[in-house]
């Protein structure tokens, strides 16, 4: 498999990994995982981050498809589900559409994927990050048990709070919800 080298925005890094996915799904995602159990993994979604954290040498993914936007009531409350990929201007067109809202606080780059911003604690708006707003985020990880891709649902205590800014070391984010 031949792997073009891969840039970030802000041009200051550029690396080539030995493979590259870009799943449409999370069943796609846990099999990747499972292909790669014991390798290094990293990654990526509109490559904002100018640090080092998303240089992969081993395995890549890349997660654009994962970008839908789900909006409905619960509990009298409007609740969004926005998948990893997303970037903060789709979402933000999302919201405006399907519900006639916004998001609470907002970084100034909104090229920027949710996955990224919460990651990274992006904040702006003179309010807390765009983590800080987050009741539930689903991740991929590793089962500590049987080492199995699993897919995890984190919605309180000490593991939300460090999603908040967690630079992926959680695992995987597949989507987050506000």
């Amino acid at each position: 498999m031949n792997v073009k080298p891969i840039t970030n925005f802000g041009q200051n890094l550029s690396f080539t990994p030995k493979r590259v996915f870009s799943p449409k799904t999370e069943i796609e995602l846990l099999s990747i995982l499972k292909e790669c159990r014991g390798r290094q993994v990293r990654t990526i979604g509109s490559l904002h981050s100018w640090s080092e954290a998303p240089v992969a040498d081993d395995v890549l993914i890349e997660l654009r498809h994962m970008n839908q936007v789900h909006v409905e009531q619960q509990d009298g409350r409007t609740w969004a589900t926005v998948g990893a990929g997303c970037q903060i201007k789709r979402l933000l067109v999302e919201l405006d559409r399907q519900c006639d809202c916004t998001l609470p606080s907002l970084g100034l780059i909104t090229e920027q994927t949710i996955a990224g911003a919460i990651s990274t604690g992006t904040h702006g708006s003179g309010k807390h990050s765009l983590s800080h707003y987050m009741d539930e985020i689903r991740i991929a990880t590793y089962d500590p048990t049987t080492g199995e891709p699993v897919i995890r649902v984190i919605s309180n205590g000490p593991e939300l709070q460090a999603a908040r800014c967690s630079l992926g070391a959680l695992g995987v984010i597949v989507s987050v919800g506000f």
